[in-house]
């Protein structure tokens, strides 16, 4: 049985748009009939819209994991806004009318289930190894493009780049497009538009050159090891995919099928989200949708990502913010460090209780020194995130002249400060607006951790704060 609340409608929506637009049907009395199924495993209702006939709405629940939406307006979003009406309807306890299951949808029923089963025993797919092949030869001739692209850029100078040289530096970027490189392209892309920012804030040079020197580094480590990667498979004729982050630096996508078959996975998981965030790639052209999420099992933290093109943005389901207890059926994990990315597409969710508050408090590093040490490792490897989300627990927060600071219990303090590349939104100030002093004290940080390069010390940005009943959040 579908248990719907709030957080369900704002898992499945697209985008929030299409929460709004739905709770308004609702509220006006858009449905003019509602049925639902004796054992409420399906609904359906009669919705008056723009058309000259009402739109006819379905959701089958028959697995609550993983309800289907079906609806005959002309919306290319889903689920529709008239699918998120229909639960609305069934959440505020409107009247439904007893039916039967339509021929249709039990038929379409048994033949996911048929699609199931056989995925289920199937073996795991082919690889193409002539394709695969023949693919990373590509690669590695865009590998050249690129390092080429790259030298001739540090011989001419960055100073140097404008006009026609840097409309040529685009041209040569798009092209690794060709060659299966997304990640070495996005990186060309980062440098471009750094030089690009120069015209517009000349005051901005250092910060700019230095940030534009920092990508052509991770270009640059990028090209040598995804090489060596790619020539020693391709002369050792182990074409198939493994477990590396290599993958990641130049741009392939995973499947789901290729983590479960290098074992990146697991079975009835339970995680609650700590914080999100979204923010604009200028490099990707694209909104990127960041949560971090722990498994309570584990204390793993470990991060969702979605990507959604601007060019596409409308139809493609935006990501936000849950607070109760996602209960994932298959949790895929991506290769990665610390942060390790996660999906999943079956899931269930209930309420989070203080039990599930106190696990989260039980995994909090206990002092500054060695949470440190963990996350200056990850930030060693060029082609790792230069940050990683962590938990600690603090004796207080305070100033100490005009820096905000975090106090462990062993006396040693921490630089809370914001993240410098815009791509989270500032949260220090947000901190004493916090609603007691005692929060500010023994209590546990949820944060971003990172070497500030201009003060030369690690820093945390304050992302939440952990109480024994609840997570306050200053990013949500």
């Amino acid at each position: 049985m579908l248990t719907i609340t709030n957080e369900l409608i704002t898992m499945l929506a697209p985008n929030a748009a299409a929460i709004a637009n739905a709770k308004k049907i609702s509220q006006k009395g858009g449905f003019v009939k509602l049925y639902k199924s004796e054992d409420n495993t399906f609904m359906m209702g009669e919705c008056s819209g723009s058309g000259k006939s009402n739109y006819n709405t379905t959701v089958d629940s028959i697995n609550p994991e993983q309800p289907v939406f079906g609806c005959s307006c002309p919306s290319r979003q889903f689920p529709c806004k008239h699918g998120l009406a229909l639960l609305v309807e069934a959440m505020a306890g409107k009247s439904f009318e007893s039916c039967e299951i339509p021929a249709d949808i039990i038929e379409r029923r048994s033949k996911r289930e048929t699609r199931r089963e056989k995925q289920e025993s199937s073996e795991p797919p082919k690889v193409n190894k002539s394709a695969l092949a023949k693919k990373m030869k590509k690669q590695l001739e865009g590998l050249d493009l690129a390092e080429q692209c790259m030298n001739d850029m540090l011989n001419a100078g960055l100073g140097t780049i404008s006009g026609n040289s840097l409309k040529t530096y685009t041209d040569l970027a798009k092209q690794l497009g060709d060659y299966y490189l997304p990640g070495p392209q996005i990186l060309m892309k980062r440098i471009i538009l750094e030089i690009e920012s120069l015209k517009d804030d000349p005051g901005q040079a250092e910060q700019r050159y230095a940030h534009a020197v920092r990508y052509l580094v991770q270009l640059q480590a990028v090209i040598k090891k995804a090489r060596h990667f790619l020539s020693n498979k391709l002369e050792s004729d182990q074409i198939e995919v493994e477990d590396s982050t290599i993958y990641e630096s130049i741009g392939s996508v995973w499947n789901a099928a290729q983590l479960k078959q290098l074992g990146l996975y697991k079975e009835n998981s339970e995680l609650i989200q700590l914080t999100f965030t979204i923010y604009y790639d200028q490099a990707r052209e694209e909104y990127v949708d960041i949560g971090y999420w722990m498994e309570l099992e584990t204390g793993v933290i470990s991060k969702t990502l979605n990507y959604r093109p601007l060019r596409a943005l409308k139809h493609v389901k935006q990501d936000d913010t849950i607070f109760d207890v996602v209960q994932a059926r298959e949790l895929y994990c991506y290769p990665g460090d610390l942060n390790k990315r996660i999906r999943w597409d079956e899931f269930k969710i209930r309420d989070a209780s203080t039990q599930d508050i106190h696990k989260i408090a039980e995994h909090a590093h206990k002092d500054i020194a060695s949470v440190a040490k963990l996350v200056k490792n990850q930030i060693k490897n060029t082609l790792s995130d230069n940050f990683a989300a962590v938990l600690l627990s603090y004796k207080r927060i305070g100033k100490i002249g005009e820096d905000v600071v975090l106090e462990d219990q062993n006396g040693q303090t921490l630089l809370l400060q914001n993240m410098p590349d815009g791509t989270t939104e500032p949260t220090v100030e947000l901190l004493s607006y916090v609603p007691s002093d005692a929060l500010l004290e023994q209590q546990v940080m949820f944060g971003l951790l990172y070497y500030d390069a201009a003060t030369k010390r690690m820093a945390m940005q304050p992302c939440a704060i952990i109480t024994d009943e609840q997570i306050i959040r200053l990013l949500y």
